[in-house]
């Protein structure tokens, strides 16, 4: 599994056990809890904002989008910033793609329709999960 819930249910003999968890300022304490359950001490440390730039290139978007990927509910967020921000308007000519289900729940909730979900939670699961998303349009147009 992906997703920092199931450490918890992975690591079994974490009694006594230091843990520390580096992690985002809109990180939550499940984790840090779910450890602390099983016996461990844990200490988390905020070592990074999630912020978006104040000023961006929007000229790439003249250019035609295949993929929109979102790695996170922060980027999710950010993304609708720039997009009001500078009042883009996006035809829906391009598919969307979330690293996990955290992430896709959080686009849908902003009105985002996540076309692919990778499997396996990481950036190489995204791209393996556009590769085959490729793939079956080809298929298809070939029948």
């Amino acid at each position: 599994e992906f997703m920092s819930s199931e450490i918890p249910n992975i690591l079994t003999e974490i009694k006594n056990s230091k843990i520390l968890i580096p992690c985002s300022e809109l990180s939550n304490d499940d984790l840090a809890l779910n450890l602390k359950q099983k016996g461990a001490e844990v200490h988390s440390i905020k070592i990074y904002e999630n912020r978006t730039p104040e000023i961006i290139d929007i000229s790439v978007l003249d250019n035609h989008i295949d993929y929109i990927t979102f790695t996170s509910p922060s980027t999710v967020d950010g993304w609708l910033k720039i997009i009001k921000k500078y009042n883009i308007k996006l035809s829906n000519d391009y598919t969307i793609v979330a690293i996990g289900n955290v992430t896709a729940d959080a686009a849908n909730k902003a009105g985002i329709k996540v076309d692919i979900i990778a499997i396996e939670h990481t950036i190489e699961g995204m791209i393996d999960a556009m590769i085959k998303y490729e793939n079956s349009l080809k298929v298809t147009a070939n029948n």
